[in-house]
This record gives structure tokens, C-alpha cells and sequence, in this order.
């Protein structure tokens, strides 16, 4: 899966480009509005750096208010909780509501979540009661409180029929138990796995960029675009009519947004790179705002490519699906901003000189060659 985009994106595509070029026709690599987007842009964005970090840190400021004010501070899943979850189908078509009143009372006023997969009558049922419990006997008393509270709803349901995978009718599809050990684990190596990875990607840019400040940069982007995806997460749980849950799936998105925010953000980092050592004489600031304009149209509409798919993915997508794809979609935004407001300015206001005059070239002379220049950094 890693490898796969690399098969099409080198082979295939130059296959393509070498047919049409040999039957003597011109291959064009932009439509005329996309080559025109942007192209003329002069924009100051070094100048509105303190207020995008105003910006962020009043969002995540919000978000760690929240965590700490609100109870439940998240809507946890069976991954990080522990417990039981069901995939269940009903023969008949019944309010989301009114089934979790029903089962909360079953469950004698545990805490359980009740989400439609569907528009065919399934549901997730996921309850916290007797989660500590690890015998068989515990197992089969679950669901009987489950079958109780279903059949308080539904009514006529046979509970063999309910208990069997492969029933028609209402029954249970499927079933997982998730033990308070095992949940606390996930979550601990769910956090080591996303901070690990930000980390491994920083000493990637340290080598690959020879300064500490862009790694710096890059490793601050992308904890802010997990902090603002995580922060508008613990906001707006129980506010929105979608499930906000934070499980497994959550974790898998916040590691692709990382990734994707590190893609976007080394476009515009080479590009810094390449006009500093082209223009000497200007001040670091002007030099980085070219920088960021000229790669303006690729961040763009590559951003809105993925933001279609993945918007797309969030309205089609069942209710299962529907905390995954809202999590993508609004940590691709903290990402697209993150690196033009967040990681070419804390690389910038990090250096130790702002004046690009510093960066002189050098000459010197080898035999039976031309002068050449070299760049001596000094920062």
C-alpha cells in the first residue's frame, strides 16, 4: 500500500508521456486556469505569522479548556475504554434514541452508544458494562441485557436466533470484547506511535536540510495539526450529529494528516532552500514569502483535490465512517495552513539572522576550471 502510488507515478505515467510525444503531438502539463492560478501573487504572508500563531493557540487553548472542563473531555471508543461492542440488525426500523434509552435501562444506567451503521436497521451497539469481568458467564450476561433491551423495542425476537451470526431477522452480526488492560495499552501505544512518528520525521528534515530550524519547524506544524484536529474533536463531541468517537480509526487519521502536512510543507521548504542560495541580497522574510507564492497553486489545488475526496468520503460514508473522514478533512486544513503559517515562519523566526546578505558566496578557484560560487551559510 506504502509503495504502490510510486508504480504508476514513474512507470506508467512515463509510458504515457513518451507514446504521445512520439507520435509528434504536445503534451501540455497545465489547463489554462490552472496555469494561470495564482501566478501574479505577491502576497506578505511573514507578515501575518504572530497572528496566525494567535490564531492557533486560542483554538488549542479552547480544545484544552474543554478537555479538562468537559466530562467525558472525549467520546472514547471500545479501543480505549474497554468493553463490548455489537454490530446488530433489527427486522425492523426503530429510533436511534429510544433503543439507547432502552438498553442504558437494561444495562442497569451503564453508559452505552448507539450508532446507526446504516439505512438497513444495523447498529453499533458499544456498552461498558461488566467490562472488568472476564468470565464466560459475564460474556453471556451481557448479552442477555442486550437481547433484553432490543426485544423491549422491537418485540418477538428469539433469542437463539439473536445470539447467531448467520440468523435473518434481528441478531447479532458480529461482537468484540476489548478488556481494560488491553484498551489501556492501545492507548498508551497509540500516543508513543503518533509522537514517535513526528519525531522520526524531524530527524528526517535535520538531515535532509542540514538546520535544526527547518526540522523545528516542521515537528511544531505538525503538533499543531494534530493538536487543532484533536482539540476541535473534544469541542464539538456531542454537538455534531455524527459520531466523534476516538478509537484506532482516529489514530490512523491523525498519522496519514501528519504525513500528508510534512509532503505539503517540504514542497515549500525546498523551494525556501533553492531561493536563498538564488537570492543573497534580500532580506530572509521577502525570500520566504516568494517562496510560498510561487508554490501557492501546487498547495492549493492539491489540497482541494484531497479535501473533494475526502469531503465526499465524509457525506457518502456510513456513520461508522463518518469521524474518520471529518478527521482527515479538517487535519488536511490544519495541514495546507500549517505550512505556509506555521512551519516556513517558526524556521524563519528561529534563525538567528532575518538578513540574507549573511548568506555570501564563495568563491574559489579549482585547476583548468571556471570560478565557481559556492554558499556559505551562517546561521
Amino acid at each position: 500500500m506504502l509503495f504502490s502510488p510510486f508504480l504508476p507515478a514513474i512507470l506508467v505515467s512515463r509510458l504515457i508521456v513518451d507514446y504521445w510525444t512520439g507520435k509528434g503531438k504536445t503534451v501540455k502539463f497545465f489547463a489554462k486556469f490552472s496555469e494561470r492560478a495564482f501566478k501574479n501573487i505577491r502576497y506578505d504572508w511573514m507578515h501575518l505569522r504572530k497572528r496566525a500563531y494567535i490564531f492557533s493557540a486560542l483554538l488549542i487553548g479552547a480544545g484544552l479548556v474543554s478537555f479538562f472542563m468537559r466530562k467525558p473531555a472525549f467520546e472514547y471508543g471500545v479501543d480505549f475504554t474497554g468493553g463490548y461492542k455489537y454490530e446488530v440488525a433489527l427486522d425492523k426500523k426503530v429510533d436511534g434514541d429510544q433503543l439507547r434509552d432502552a438498553l442504558t435501562k437494561s444495562f442497569e444506567g451503564q453508559s452505552t452508544v448507539v450508532k446507526a451503521v446504516n439505512t438497513d436497521n444495523t447498529f453499533d451497539i458499544t456498552t461498558s458494562y461488566l467490562s472488568n469481568e472476564t468470565s464466560a458467564e459475564a460474556q453471556q450476561k451481557v448479552t442477555q441485557k442486550l437481547f433484553d433491551g432490543i426485544n423491549s423495542v422491537v418485540g418477538g425476537v428469539d433469542f437463539e436466533k439473536f445470539k447467531s451470526n448467520d440468523a435473518v431477522g434481528t441478531h447479532i452480526k458480529s461482537s468484540v470484547k476489548v478488556g481494560p488492560t488491553v484498551a489501556d495499552e492501545i492507548k498508551t501505544s497509540s500516543i508513543w506511535t503518533t509522537i514517535l512518528g513526528i519525531l522520526v520525521i524531524g530527524v528526517y528534515i535535520l538531515i535532509r536540510f542540514n538546520r535544526w530550524q527547518y526540522s523545528l519547524g516542521i515537528v511544531i506544524a505538525a503538533l499543531h495539526d494534530v493538536l487543532i484536529t484533536v482539540s476541535l474533536f473534544t469541542l464539538l463531541h456531542g454537538f455534531v450529529p455524527w459520531s466523534m468517537e476516538i478509537n484506532q480509526d482516529f489514530i490512523a487519521a491523525l498519522l496519514t494528516i501528519v504525513g500528508y502536512s510534512i509532503n505539503d510543507t517540504v514542497i515549500v521548504y525546498d523551494r525556501i532552500r533553492e531561493y536563498m542560495r538564488k537570492y543573497t541580497n534580500k532580506p530572509m522574510s521577502t525570500v520566504i514569502n516568494d517562496a510560498i507564492n510561487s508554490t501557492l497553486s501546487r498547495t492549493i489545488i492539491t489540497s482541494l483535490t484531497v479535501l473533494m475526496v475526502t469531503f465526499i468520503l465524509f457525506i457518502v460514508g456510513g456513520a461508522g465512517i463518518k469521524g474518520f473522514a471529518f478527521a482527515l478533512f479538517i487535519g488536511l486544513l490544519a495541514g495546507t495552513y500549517s505550512s505556509i503559517f506555521i512551519a516556513a515562519p517558526v524556521m524563519m523566526d528561529f534563525s538567528k539572522n532575518l538578513d540574507l546578505s549573511e548568506y555570501k558566496p564563495e568563491t574559489t578557484e579549482g585547476a583548468g576550471s571556471d570560478k565557481k560560487k559556492t554558499l556559505k551559510e551562517k546561521v
